[in-house]
């Protein structure tokens, strides 16, 4: 082979050093990512706090200097520790008395009192303008992740191969006469690594470095609109990167429930094995599942939709990680192919469902181990052998096992007998009486109960949580989902019609309490003025792209729902539809374009189903008690729903609708009260005196209507 042309040599040599220091570059991107995303909180801190120092006077800097010209600085428009920092060193020097390096000592103090409460500030990760360049930095790290593997896998493939090769290739660049008397080894071993730059450099290592640079580029080009919508598709990604860099983004007193510090911190040191767990824990899920296996029997009662299924997968694929092989998880019927897709998509361990007598699928778990999945009524139909214990037994919806007299209750608490930890879910656990409250956590922990019992009465919220926190955890949406987009309530007012206000009166006559609860449903045609409003509104659903849940609880309302919205409808849930056919419904529909309706039943829909797919919901009428309302409304609106949802209540002027309203807002205060504070008056939320105030809700609307007639 002859000598290559010195201007070849140099271009193969010229590339070779770029993909050298490129594949360098990319392999430090991980700490430049890193320093950007420190930048940009700090940048991010500072205009956070700018409005407290704006409430912080000038006289504050006496404290720290003395012989301040503090007066001269007031005369001259600098009021507050605000307007100093966003001035300039010669604007401060140009007021009467300050020299340059006292200006330069005013916002050096500005800043460091800036900075001391910036290190002492808690913020949240948000989808708004103000966090958009710590959202894009991270969003470049995340991106840069995958990026950086492939980089510095070329660089271990070939570096050492390259460096050599240039090394090598040295003689080729030598003149003639230089190159006459370079040995004929030196020559060949020369010309040989030419020959294998030049392979090496036309090879796909080196087109991958070209794909890298243009999937640079995209990363970069992010509009802020798809940024906000890539954080809220994967919160919890971002979320720990962004702990990791800093931990003022972590609320521990929220995260952790409230519960007491020197608890918190023996829980939080338990080292927590993910290997056989799928999802990505959020932080208060992490503390959560930390809780459950410290704690070993407790009542998880976080707000529907922060994923408490989630953190019992977590327990006990952390428990399968220390060899634990059997667990078993009891849930109402309506949940239950629920709950075994959501253990193959977040863990590596197998459930198995035991419904019904089916001796086989329970054989399969007693020998080879899983998670058992199985209902309240088929516990009733099989026993364990009695030398067998299982790792973790869990309570999925455990308002279902309060009464301590009903059997399922008594055959769950068998059960439980034969488990070491025992794990009660609830989103709801407080809308009852506290006695039934304390009765679920008697099971688990019987002396924090008594303890509890004897303080049931107590005005004092943090004692009541202090008292009940080795038992119970319980955080909110709010304070923990920073990412969740707006719900927006809207009340549709109607005026019924002239043969629907004669039916009305009818009903109001009769004293028939739940057909004055249909007002407007009850007719021939499908015609009445609440059906028009829900048909105006599934158009606009429509027209925005949105899929819409209609929620009832009376059956025939449903059906009548079903025959007006007609191809609309892509299915429709009652308390009559199998488990099965549930979540083929639910899949159905979230394939479904825009516009689409799923039809609930509220005691059917309230229940342990995910529908994130949905953005739009209806009530047809107003529900008997605020939290059938908020278990509907928290099917769409919980953890990964990248949506605004909105919730329209149909309701119709001078009918028992504004009676039901006005009690619902009188129990939500409660219920907010008891549930979020641990506090409540016991018979606010005793359904026992239901006929009661039914009773006198129709007395009323009977007086209305004389009144009207008169």
């Amino acid at each position: 082979m002859s000598r290559p042309d010195i201007y070849i040599l140099q271009s193969l040599e010229d590339s070779v050093h770029t993909f050298l220091s490129d594949t360098d570059a990319w392999i430090r991107y991980e700490e430049t990512d890193a320093q950007n995303i420190r930048a940009s909180i700090a940048e991010y801190a500072k205009k956070q706090i700018l409005p407290l120092m704006k409430d912080m006077s000038v006289d504050e800097l006496a404290r720290l200097k003395q012989n301040l010209r503090i007066t001269a600085l007031k005369e001259s428009g600098f009021l507050s520790l605000a307007d100093i920092l966003q001035s300039t060193k010669k604007q401060l020097a140009d007021v009467n008395g300050i020299s340059d390096e006292t200006a330069e000592y005013l916002l050096s103090a500005c800043e460091s009192i800036q900075k001391d409460i910036a290190a002492s500030s808690h913020f949240k990760l948000k989808t708004e303008p103000e966090m958009t360049e710590i959202l894009r930095s991270i969003h470049t790290l995340l991106g840069h992740e995958k990026m950086v593997v492939r980089a510095s896998s070329l660089s271990e493939r070939y570096r050492d191969r390259l460096t050599a090769c240039l090394e090598e290739i040295q003689p080729l660049k030598k003149n003639s006469f230089a190159w006459f008397f370079v040995s004929g080894r030196k020559k060949k071993e020369a010309l040989s690594a030419f020959e294998e730059l030049q392979e090496i450099t036309s090879s796909d290592a080196f087109r991958i470095l070209d794909t890298l640079h243009d999937e640079e580029k995209n990363l970069r080009e992010i509009t802020g609109q798809q940024l906000f919508e890539d954080y809220r598709t994967r919160p919890a990604v971002y979320e720990k990167v962004l702990i990791e860099q800093d931990d003022r983004f972590v609320d521990y007193d929220t995260i952790e429930g409230g519960i007491p510090s020197q608890m918190a911190a023996e829980i939080n040191r338990l080292e927590l094995h993910t290997d056989l767990l799928k999802a990505e824990l959020r932080s208060y899920q992490t503390f959560g599942v930390k809780y459950i296996l410290t704690q070993k029997n407790v009542l998880l009662g976080d707000e529907m939709g922060l994923g408490k299924t989630v953190e019992a997968i977590a327990a006990m694929t952390h428990l399968a990680a220390n060899g634990a092989m059997h667990f078993m998880v009891v849930c109402p019927a309506g949940v239950l192919i629920n709950w075994n897709r959501e253990i193959l998509h977040h863990s590596r361990l197998t459930p198995v469902m035991i419904h019904g007598r089916d001796m086989n699928a329970l054989e399969e778990w007693l020998r080879y181990g899983g998670i058992a999945v199985t209902t309240y009524e088929s516990i009733s139909k099989f026993d364990l052998p009695e030398d067998f214990e299982m790792e973790m037994i869990t309570a999925d919806e455990a308002q279902y096992i309060k009464n301590p007299n009903a059997r399922r209750t008594q055959r769950f608490r068998k059960f439980s007998l034969q488990a070491k930890r025992t794990l009660y879910m609830t989103g709801t656990p407080l809308e009852n009486r506290v006695d039934e409250m304390c009765e679920l956590i008697r099971a688990l922990q019987p002396n924090v109960a008594l303890e509890l019992e004897s303080r049931k009465y107590l005005a004092a919220a943090p004692l009541f949580k202090e008292l009940a926190a080795p038992v119970y955890l319980r955080r909110r949406r709010e304070d923990v989902l920073n990412e969740l987009p707006d719900i927006i309530y809207t009340d549709e007012w109607c005026e019924l019609s002239l043969s629907e206000r004669m039916q009305y009166m009818q009903d109001v006559r009769d004293g028939a309490f739940n057909r004055m609860r249909r007002v407007s449903w009850i007719r021939a045609d499908l015609f009445s003025t609440k059906a028009n409003r829900l048909k105006e509104l599934v158009e606009t659903a429509k027209e925005e792209g949105r899929r819409v849940l209609v929620f009832s609880w009376f059956l025939d309302t449903v059906c009548t729902v079903r025959s007006l919205l007609n191809d609309s409808c892509t299915g429709v849930i009652t308390g009559a539809v199998r488990p099965a056919e549930r979540q083929e419904i639910i899949d159905r529909f979230s394939e479904a374009p825009p516009g689409s309706v799923l039809i609930m039943q509220a005691m059917a829909g309230g229940i342990g189903l995910n529908i994130q797919s949905a953005s739009m919901i209806i009530f047809a009428e107003p529900q008997i008690k605020p939290s059938i309302e908020q278990q509907s409304i928290s099917r769409a609106y919980r953890m990964g729903q990248t949506r605004t949802v909105t919730v329209h209540r149909l309701l119709a002027v001078n009918t028992i609708d504004e009676a039901m309203c006005e009690m619902l807002e009188r129990k939500q205060e409660i219920f907010d009260a008891f549930a979020d504070e641990s506090v409540m008056a016991e018979e606010e939320l005793n359904t026992a005196e239901q006929s009661a105030w039914i009773q006198s809700m129709i007395r009323k609307e009977q007086e209305k209507l004389q009144e009207e007639l008169m």
